[in-house]
């Protein structure tokens, strides 16, 4: 099984006929010889192979970081993938000024991945605030535990960048014009726009009761990633619209990620256990690539946001590969340890919940040794 895939890597157009499951790391390391992104934990923890995903969404280029080790080949297909590489110019950037002014960098193997993901901070964020801004190297270890001196990178970068002149729809060309980001940015936006025009949506089936429904894969590139290389894999596509509220109910698309969902609670529902549950939820570019249905089918008693979901009388949609729908309560979707009430060509379609009203109370402890950046 082999997928055409056709990407631009940081100012280069790639492509490639490979496997849609061999992850992106492999082919930006062995392929394309980018040794900057590191291969360290292959799970998604450490942030040494962060690199920023790039897309057009409603014809505006946005950015976010992910994890390269889980994250599949298919679905950089019409996107930008830019690495540590990718973001070195002649001269070095404020992101890069302040850790050697700091000496955050000690071994340096480290570094790459926080500086990929202080500039996915930069490209996202509303306002230049500290706490955000560590929420977003969250996800990224330094073994030689050099925390204060990153941390004092991360404050005067953002005391920087206080005196920048911009709001979020100019940020991008004028990082260029600062030379916070190299110039091939200002050209991106153009090339994923041909880039997507000349692509082709391949359709794949599943030919056996073993194949594979990847949505997110950060749990399955953990657990099964050999496997998946020989094995035939379709992937859920995401949708335009992934979250709708119609007449007081919330209906979620099962493509939809971790942040989407994130990021909607912070806005529609806002209590604040939720917040604090989603700040617990895995790192930021987990977030940005785990699906909801893949939390949820995963099964994992210690699955924090199907806690919220049980709490909110959660409803599945299901469809089977004969487009029959079945609709299922979440607390019946479960018949034990990691055991679904889901046949073999069943897929979840949506999950829907009626909005909380100003009387509902939901609040949660959560006891175990590990309590942030788990699933």
């Amino acid at each position: 099984m082999e997928s055409d895939i056709n990407f631009i890597l940081n100012k280069q157009k790639v492509h490639t006929k490979i496997h849609p499951s061999t992850v992106l790391l492999a082919l930006i390391r062995k392929t394309q010889k980018l040794t900057g992104t590191k291969e360290v934990c292959k799970e998604g923890d450490c942030g040494a192979c962060v690199v920023l995903h790039g897309d057009l969404e409603e014809n505006e280029l946005k950015y976010k970081t992910i994890n390269s080790c889980l994250y599949p080949i298919q679905k950089v297909n019409g996107k930008h993938i830019v690495t540590i590489e990718g973001l070195n110019q002649e001269n070095l950037n404020i992101i890069q000024k302040e850790f050697v002014n700091q000496g955050a960098s000690q071994c340096g193997f480290c570094t790459p991945g926080f500086i990929v993901s202080l500039t996915g901070y930069l490209l996202n964020s509303k306002e230049y605030d500290y706490d955000e801004a560590v929420n977003y190297i969250g996800g990224n270890i330094c073994r030689c535990t050099g925390y204060n001196s990153i941390k004092k990178s991360v404050n005067n970068i953002l005391l920087d960048m206080i005196y920048v002149n911009c709001n979020n729809n100019n940020r991008l060309e004028y990082y260029v014009e600062s030379n916070i980001l190299p110039n091939y940015f200002a050209d991106i936006h153009e090339k994923l726009k041909k880039l997507k025009n000349n692509i082709i949506a391949e359709e794949h089936t599943l030919k056996s009761p073993n194949s594979f429904i990847i949505g997110g894969g950060t749990d399955l590139f953990v657990q099964k990633p050999d496997e998946l290389l020989i094995s035939d894999v379709i992937f859920n596509s995401p949708q335009n619209e992934k979250i709708t509220t119609i007449n007081d109910k919330v209906e979620i698309h099962s493509s939809t990620t971790i942040e989407e969902v994130k990021e909607f609670f912070e806005k529609n529902i806002k209590i604040f256990s939720f917040s604090k549950l989603f700040k617990l939820f895995a790192s930021k570019p987990i977030r940005n690539s785990a699906t909801i249905a893949g939390n949820i089918v995963n099964a994992s008693p210690i699955a924090d946001l199907t806690i919220t979901l049980l709490s909110l009388n959660a409803e599945l949609t299901l469809s089977n590969s004969s487009k029959e729908i079945r609709k299922i309560k979440l607390d019946q979707f479960y018949s034990g340890y990691k055991s679904l009430n889901l046949t073999n060509d069943e897929i979840i379609e949506t999950i829907s919940f009626p909005i909380p009203n100003k009387n509902f109370l939901f609040n949660f402890e959560k006891f175990s040794k590990r309590t942030h950046l788990d699933i």
